[in-house]
Order: structure tokens, then sequence, then C-alpha cells
């Protein structure tokens, strides 16, 4: 790992599971933890045993394209800088190939390759 001292991380999808292990374990090692998720009461809660200086929740919904700019904004107010990025918003829909739907591929589309794609270029 790099020295964390100083250095900014931003890791979507971080309400649970996966993502929330990053965000944790990041912190633990001293890097500034930038969390987004859909649901920020859960985020902030699920996060609550690691608040303060080092810690930002904010919200991320990965279907709503203006949301990276705005996290990435308050990102680097809060921090000063932005050292990576960990896209880990995903979703998946679990159907037979006969059951799935042109809309169901459209939003696993969205999530799991623009979103990463425009929180990347921004």
């Amino acid at each position: 790992m790099l020295e964390p001292t100083g250095r900014t991380v931003m890791i979507s999808g971080a309400n649970r599971g996966l993502g929330n292990a990053i965000a944790r374990t990041l912190h633990e090692h001293g890097y500034n933890v930038s969390a987004g998720g859909r649901d920020i009461d859960q985020l902030t809660e699920s996060l609550s045993d690691r608040a303060g200086d080092h810690l930002l929740c904010h919200t991320y919904d990965a279907t709503a394209p203006d949301d990276e700019v705005a996290w990435i904004d308050a990102t680097v107010s809060r921090f000063g800088s932005l050292d990576a990025i960990v896209n880990n918003a995903g979703i998946i829909e679990l159907a037979s190939f006969a059951e799935l739907t042109g809309e169901m591929v459209d939003a696993v589309m969205a999530v799991n390759l623009k979103a990463p794609l425009r929180m990347t270029q921004a």
C-alpha cells in the first residue's frame, strides 16, 4: 500500500459489503476516506464508528449523472485532494436468458459501466 498520510480515496457503493469493508480498511490504515452511497443515513450509520476528520460520507447514486461531480467537489473541498477512486457500486440482474429484458441490461450497463466511466472522467 502507498503511504496513506494525506492521501484521499473515494469509494462508491460503500453502504455495505465489499465497499464498506474497503472504506473501513483504508480508514483504519490512515487514508482520508470519502464514502459514497445511495442511502446516506445507512451509510453514515454503517461507518459511525469511524467518524472523524478523515471520513466523509456523501450521497452517491450511480444512476444520477450529476452525482459524480458533486461528490468529487465535496471530497476535494473537505480534504484538499483526490488520489484514488474505487468504483465499487454495482448491480446484478438475476434472471434467466429468456426472462432478461432490455431494461434490465440497460440498468446494469448504466451502473456497472457508464457510472465508473463518468466518475473516472470527472
